[in-house]
């Protein structure tokens, strides 16, 4: 996911702290930690959606196909305009400055 470590770390202690995941470190790697959905967080796991269940695919599932065209060729443009900057920036992270 292209997630740094900081911030992956530090969405864990979010969904720790609301009891949702636990931690488990390995008794014979003490670097290695398992990460275990707890019954709170596995509830609320069922009531998302699923990735094809999403807001944006159901969107597009019923948009007409003219405002589709319209939409693909205006994010063709969008993305003709981003490769005019820098494409290292394009794998920098959206929480690192």
């Amino acid at each position: 996911m292209s997630t740094h470590l900081s911030t992956s770390s530090n969405l864990l202690d979010k969904l720790e702290a609301q009891r949702l995941v636990r931690r488990e470190r390995a008794n014979d790697d003490q670097r290695i930690v398992r990460i275990h959905l707890t019954s709170d967080g596995l509830r609320v796991l069922k009531k998302a959606p699923r990735p094809v269940e999403g807001v944006i695919p159901d969107a597009l599932a019923r948009m007409p196909e003219k405002a589709l065209r319209s939409l693909q060729r205006d994010l063709g443009q969008l993305l003709g305009y981003a490769s005019l900057r820098n494409p290292a920036a394009a794998l920098k992270l959206l929480a690192e400055p």
